[in-house]
């Protein structure tokens, strides 16, 4: 950083649904902010876009907003600034399920699904140049079954858990370096280190989070170092953020993780590391499913509680309190709701021109909100 300019990222999250294995993919921009992100407990949406079906993710980048809706990826342009129905356009790629987008300062971005175009169950991950080239693969990062077959496999780096029905997160650092995917049913997140570009080429996961190498995807006792159903995931190249859903808590690393299993530096939702109960107030969380930073603050969809909790600044901290929480009037609050104060299962999240994103999922719509 110089003088008082940061560098923030900026990234869009597409939640989808993949069948077989969660996972959902967020790309992060990074732009120039002038100040700090400020939002109040219970603070009204300044814009609520509606009609879109099941969102769960969302991402902004060149302007435009792009969801992972409805299996599908669809795209308002530019980024409305009135409440009402945008207009969608649908890229011609059908996504089995849900999954996730995301977009880097350089325009790249990435795709998580499951069973693209029908047929057999494949679950992974694409890569593309750029918002224009949704149709061309970079990156082929996955996981096959037979036609027809839901199962679980974990033989090999290349491999996922695929089980049940649900996709997770993805994120890809400002240059495009680094990729994490939340890979749910595995109980772990992948990381790979400058993926090839070519069509035909198979990342190779460079590092495990949740388990102790890339052949293990076995749940294991809540401690510092392993993972319960993890769905969302952010990471800016040196930090990795975890929405660790299945022990209500989020997991933070300060500095990229050396070897695999490693543990976190510090976790929030919980009281202790060995802890996974579900909570509510300023320092508990129900089932957190994505995370969000623009790299001084941070965001956490905690779907279980319908809120989204905000810390003004990174947290430092074990089990430190958020700030202020959307989607509720205070932190005693977890119902759900359909004005523009309340949320129904909050999903993805992204920052774009000092306003903050939420997929509000079970409503069927996006919510943005201006910072104060």
């Amino acid at each position: 950083m110089v003088g008082s300019t940061r560098r923030v990222l900026l990234g869009f999250v597409v939640g989808l649904t993949l069948s077989g294995c969660g996972t959902e993919i967020v790309f992060d921009s990074q732009v120039s902010q002038t100040r700090v992100l400020n939002f109040v407990s219970g603070q009204s949406a300044s814009v609520v876009l509606s009609g879109i079906t099941s969102p769960s993710g969302v991402a902004v980048s060149g302007g435009d907003l792009y969801l992972a809706s409805n299996s599908t990826v669809q795209k308002v342009s530019p980024v409305p600034n009135t409440s009402g129905s945008p207009s969608l356009t649908n890229y011609p790629r059908t996504l089995f399920g849900s999954g996730g987008i995301a977009a880097s300062s350089s325009g790249a971005m990435a795709l998580s699904f499951v069973s693209e175009g029908g047929g057999g169950y494949v679950f992974g991950m694409l890569g593309f140049a750029s918002a224009s080239d949704l149709m061309l693969r970079s990156i082929r990062w996955y996981s096959a079954a037979s036609p027809g077959a839901i199962h679980q496999q974990c033989i090999s780096d290349r491999d996922f858990g695929l089980y049940g029905g649900d996709a997770g997160d993805v994120s890809v650092s400002a240059g495009g370096t680094v990729y994490a995917l939340a890979d749910v049913y595995g109980h772990r997140v992948r990381l790979v280190l400058s993926p090839p570009a070519s069509t035909s080429v198979s990342a190779v996961t460079t590092r495990v989070l949740g388990q102790t190498s890339g052949s293990v995807c076995s749940s294991s006792a809540v401690s510092a170092s392993t993972l319960q159903n993890p769905q969302g995931v952010w990471t800016d190249g040196s930090r990795v953020v975890v929405a660790d859903t299945g022990n209500h808590r989020v997991l933070i690393w300060n500095s990229f993780p050396t070897s695999d299993g490693q543990s976190a530096s510090l976790w929030l939702g919980q009281s202790s590391a060995a802890s996974s109960v579900a909570g509510n107030g300023t320092t508990g969380m129900s089932s957190p499913s994505r995370v969000y930073s623009d790299g001084t603050s941070l965001f956490v969809s905690d779907s279980g509680n319908h809120r989204v909790l905000f810390w003004k600044k990174f947290p430092t901290q074990n089990a430190q309190p958020a700030d202020a929480v959307l989607g509720q009037a205070d932190f005693s609050g977890t119902t759900s709701g359909v004005t523009f104060e309340r949320f129904n299962n909050p999903r993805g999240l992204t920052v774009s021109d000092q306003k903050l994103f939420v997929a509000d999922s079970a409503n069927d719509r996006v919510l943005i909100f201006q910072s104060q």
